[in-house]
């Protein structure tokens, strides 16, 4: 046996892992054989399976979690965990991975070909609502779903994201095969 589930606990062994990318490498390969009439079917599911998964997480995340920081909290709490002095320079370095993550998925990956990055990069900043080093999963975001919502949401939003990711990867490749 190769994968172990127990009490929440998931070991996953490297044989594993390297079956899972070999199905959905063969997966990909056949859904990008499709025509582009099936393509379609499928971006216009996908698109639909999207919004109804983003809106009944955060429906779910806002009505079933029990305590929550009222809205002056959320938007003017700032709490500087980097090294930089200023806590308005620290927020707004607070947005640059994402912002790299948007517009070149890689440029993270290349943080490193700064000269001196442990000094021009900003740090890490530890998730304000649970670190992964003290989440027992070590999957901030699956935590903050079982903190919410129980094991069955955690698995159901889980899986869903998991989804959305595969099918984001067909309806990718799908644009770059086909035009």
């Amino acid at each position: 046996m190769t994968c172990f589930v127990s009490n929440g606990h998931l070991l996953i062994l490297t044989n594993t892992t390297v079956r899972v990318m070999a199905a959905l490498t063969v997966i990909t390969g056949a859904v990008n054989s499709l025509s582009t009439y099936w393509m379609e079917k499928m971006t216009k599911f996908y698109v639909i399976f999207h919004v109804c998964v983003l809106v009944s997480c955060a429906v779910a995340l806002l009505a079933l979690t029990q305590d929550k920081h009222d809205a002056e909290y959320v938007f003017t709490h700032v709490e500087n965990s980097s090294r930089w002095t200023s806590i308005g320079f620290s927020w707004l370095f607070g947005f640059l991975s994402a912002s790299w993550t948007m517009t070149d998925y890689d440029a993270t990956a290349h943080i490193e070909e700064l000269s001196d990055p442990e000094r021009k990069a900003p740090g890490p900043s530890p998730s304000p609502c649970c670190s992964p080093i003290s989440s027992p999963m070590k999957q901030p975001v699956a935590q903050i779903f079982y903190n919410s919502l129980g094991k069955g949401g955690r698995m159901f939003f889980t899986i869903a994201a998991i989804t959305r990711m595969i099918l984001s990867s067909y309806v990718s490749n799908a644009d770059d095969v086909h035009n």
